[in-house]
């Protein structure tokens, strides 16, 4: 997006512009997924009013979500931030070996040219920036579960999330 708009991404008025300016339809791009741009991301969060404006939009996805009632998000700090008050918060975590791999296989359907310990400096690079960042920093949420997924492959990573929701969804009940 900053590209199409010809915003440089040191150019901190014309990004927190271009964050004011998306909506939901915006964001179903699979480029959004691009490696550069998730480290990109990272360093633009740190700018207070870009994290200003996106986070009007994050709540407002929340409280009217486009696909009937409730919402899942991911984010670095969707559960300390975007919504403290949500009733289910899941922090998510593996090693940093098996997410670099796991990345590492994503950005290989697209680029050959990528290199498992680029991607694993990229990742320690982006988790110290994003832990230590003064805004919103990484951080689980005091009442989040918990999952680390280092052992789980994506079928087990899915079913213990779905024991999650259903464990709270009875304790709420009762």
């Amino acid at each position: 997006m900053l590209e199409q708009k010809g915003v440089h991404h040191t150019n901190s008025q014309g990004i927190i512009l271009c964050a004011r300016s998306l909506n939901l339809r915006n964001l179903d791009n699979p480029e959004l997924k691009r490696d550069d741009l998730a480290i990109l991301a990272s360093k633009i969060s740190e700018n207070p009013g870009v994290r200003e404006a996106l986070l009007g939009l994050q709540r407002s996805l929340g409280e009217t979500p486009p696909f009937g009632s409730g919402v899942i998000a991911e984010g670095r700090d969707i559960g300390t931030v975007v919504f403290p008050d949500a009733g289910i918060k899941i922090f998510i975590d593996a090693d940093i070996e098996i997410r670099a791999n796991r990345r590492y296989k994503e950005l290989k359907k697209v680029n050959d040219n990528i290199e498992l310990e680029n991607v694993k400096k990229q990742l320690i690079e982006r988790d110290n920036r994003d832990y230590n960042r003064i805004i919103s920093p990484l951080r689980p949420a005091e009442n989040s579960y918990l999952l680390n997924t280092s052992k789980l492959d994506i079928e087990q990573c899915c079913s213990a999330v779905c024991r999650i929701i259903e464990e709270h969804s009875d304790k709420n009940i009762n």
